[in-house]
C-alpha cells in the first residue's frame, strides 16, 4: 500500500479511490459499527420532533376547548396546556437520552485496515468511566448537569404547583421562587450537547483518505436528549408563577436592586456592549477546542504495534491527526452535513447535524447577539423616558434565559476535563485561546443583563411602591393639635379628594 502510494500520485491513481470505499470485514467490525444507520436516525428525529409537537399541540387544544369549559374557576389558577403537553413529552425523551448511544467514533489508517482508537458513548456509561479513570471533577459535572438537574426542575415544578394554591402569603412565595429558579437554571440541562458536537467536527476533520480516516456519528441517544433539553426550557418559560400584586410585593421597599442612574447605566451598557462584539468577534473565529493524536500513547498502551512506527512516521500521521476548532466553522460546516453530498461520500441527510445546527446557530449565536442589541435599546428608552419598556422587558426576559453561550463555553470545559477517558486511545482534547474570548464575551453579556434589568427594575419598584404609598398618606386622619396651616392644608386636601 505505501509502495502504491508513493510511485503514483494520489489524486491520479486508483488506490485513494480503493481506500476511501474500503469496509472492514466483519471480524474486524468495531463498536462504531454497531451505531444506528443514518437514515433511521433521520426516522427517528422525526418521530421525536412529531411527538413533541404533537403533544405540545394536543395539550393546547385539549385546554381551550375542553378544560376551560368543564373545570370551574378561573384558568390562570392552572397550568397551560400546551405547557404540560411540551413538559411531559419532554421528559419522555429524558431516559432514552440517557441510556441510548449519544455518538461513536473511530480513527483509522490505511484506508481503515489499522484503526487506532475507536469509542461509543452514551450519558451513564459516559459517566461511570469518568468515575472509574478517577476523572471525579469530571463525573460531577456530567451526572450534575445532565442526570441531577433535571430530577430537581422536575421536582421544583411539582412543588410550586402544589404551593401556589396555598392560602399562605409564605408558601405561594415560595412557589414564585421555584417556578423564577427552575426558569433560570432550566437551559443547564444541556452543557454536553455542545461539546459533543464540536467533538464531532474535529474528529471528522481528521478525515483524510486514503491515509487517515475520523469518522464520527451522532446517534439516536443524542437526537433525545438534545430534544428534550430545549423542549423542557421552552416549557419551563410558559409556567405561571405566582404574580409580585398578588403577593403585595410592590408594598415592600425597593432594596437588593442596582440602584446605577439611567445615564451611568447606558454609558455602562455602551461600553460593555462594544467590548462585547470584539471579543464574541474574536471568539467566534479563533480556535476555542484543540485536537491531537498522540502516537506515543497508543505505542505504549500496545493498541498499535511498534514496529509499524517507521510506516506512520512516513505516512505523517501525526501531524493529520492534529485539529482545531472555531465556533463558526462548526457552525457552517453542520450546515453543510446536514444536506447529502455525493462528492463527500455522504448519500443521506444528517438530521442530528441539523439539529446541533439549530442549537449553534440560534440559541448560541442569534439568541445572545439578539439579547445584547435588545438591552441596548432598552437602556436607551429607560435613560430617555425612566420607564420600564414592557415589550422589550419580556423580550430580554425571554431571550436570557434561552440564550446559551454560557452553557456552551461551560460544555466546552467540561469535555476538556473528561478528556481524560479518551488518552486511552491517544485522543487528547485541549481548551485554545477562543474559549477565552467566549467567555469574555459572556461576561459582557452578564453584567449588561444585571446593570439594565436591574436599574429598570429599581424605577419600576420606586414607581409601584410610590402610587401604593399615595392613597395610604391621603387617609391619615388630621391632627387636633396642629397649626392653622397644617389644617387649612387638609381641608384643601379635603375638597380635593
Amino acid at each position: 500500500l505505501v509502495a502504491g502510494a508513493h510511485e503514483y500520485p494520489l489524486r491520479d491513481s486508483v488506490l485513494p479511490r480503493a481506500l476511501g470505499r474500503h469496509r472492514l470485514s466483519p471480524a474486524a467490525m468495531g463498536v462504531y459499527d454497531d451505531l444506528t444507520p443514518t437514515p433511521v436516525i433521520n426516522k427517528y428525529v422525526f418521530l421525536i420532533l412529531s411527538f413533541v409537537v404533537g403533544s405540545t399541540v394536543a395539550g393546547y387544544v385539549a385546554d381551550n376547548c375542553i378544560f376551560r369549559k368543564a373545570l370551574k374557576g378561573s384558568p390562570q389558577d392552572r397550568p397551560r396546556g400546551w405547557v404540560l403537553g411540551m413538559l411531559v413529552s419532554s421528559y419522555m425523551l429524558l431516559l432514552p437520552g440517557l441510556f441510548h448511544t449519544l455518538f461513536g467514533f473511530r480513527i483509522s489508517v490505511m484506508g481503515g485496515m489499522k484503526v487506532l482508537g475507536e469509542r461509543k458513548e452514551n450519558t451513564i456509561e459516559f459517566a461511570h468511566e469518568l468515575a472509574v479513570s478517577g476523572s471525579a471533577c469530571g463525573c460531577v459535572f456530567v451526572v450534575g448537569f445532565a442526570i441531577a438537574l433535571p430530577i430537581v426542575k422536575l421536582f421544583l415544578l411539582a412543588a410550586g404547583g402544589i404551593l401556589r394554591h396555598s392560602h399562605s402569603v409564605e408558601r405561594r412565595l415560595w412557589a414564585r421562587r421555584c417556578v423564577l429558579f427552575v426558569q433560570r437554571i432550566s437551559k443547564w440541562a444541556s452543557p454536553d450537547m455542545f461539546a459533543y458536537v464540536l467533538l464531532t467536527y474535529l474528529i471528522r476533520g481528521l478525515h483524510h483518505p486514503p491515509i487517515m480516516l475520523g469518522q464520527m456519528d451522532l446517534d439516536i441517544g443524542f437526537s433525545c436528549f438534545a430534544t428534550f433539553c430545549v423542549a423542557s426550557t421552552v416549557s419551563s418559560l410558559g409556567v405561571r408563577a405566582p404574580t409580585r400584586q398578588e403577593l403585595h410585593l410592590d408594598d415592600e421597599e425597593p432594596g437588593g436592586r442596582c440602584r446605577f442612574s439611567t445615564m451611568a447605566m447606558l454609558i455602562c451598557t455602551i461600553v460593555f456592549c462594544i467590548g462585547f462584539a470584539i471579543v464574541f468577534v474574536m471568539g467566534l473565529t479563533e480556535p476555542c477546542m484543540a485536537l491531537r493524536l498522540d502516537m506515543n500513547l497508543l505505542f505504549e498502551s500496545g493498541k498499535v504495534n511498534i514496529d509499524l512506527k517507521p510506516l506512520i512516521e512516513m505516512l505523517h500521521v501525526q501531524e493529520m491527526a492534529a485539529d482545531d476548532v472555531t465556533l463558526w466553522n462548526c457552525t457552517t460546516k453542520l450546515l453543510e452535513w446536514t444536506s447529502p453530498d455525493q462528492d463527500d461520500d455522504r448519500k443521506h441527510w444528517e438530521a442530528n447535524s441539523g439539529m446541533a445546527f439549530f442549537l449553534f446557530s440560534v440559541l448560541v449565536i442569534v439568541f445572545t447577539v439578539l439579547d445584547m442589541a435588545v438591552l441596548l435599546i432598552m437602556a436607551i428608552r429607560v435613560h430617555a423616558t425612566r420607564k420600564r419598556p414592557r415589550f422589550l422587558f419580556e423580550i430580554a426576559v425571554f431571550l436570557r434565559k434561552l440564550s446559551m453561550l454560557d452553557v456552551c463555553v461551560t460544555g466546552i470545559l467540561i469535555i476538556v476535563m473528561a478528556g481524560s477517558i479518551y488518552r486511552t486511545n491517544g485522543v487528547i482534547v485541549s481548551l485554545s485561546v477562543g474559549w477565552c474570548y467566549l467567555v469574555a464575551a459572556e461576561l459582557c453579556h452578564y453584567i449588561v443583563h444585571y446593570v439594565v434589568m436591574g436599574v429598570t427594575e429599581y424605577l419600576e419598584a420606586m414607581r409601584l411602591s410610590t402610587s401604593v404609598r399615595r392613597p395610604v398618606l391621603d387617609r391619615t386622619p388630621p391632627d387636633d393639635s396642629g397649626s392653622s396651616d397644617s389644617e387649612e392644608s387638609i381641608d384643601s386636601s379635603e375638597e380635593g379628594r
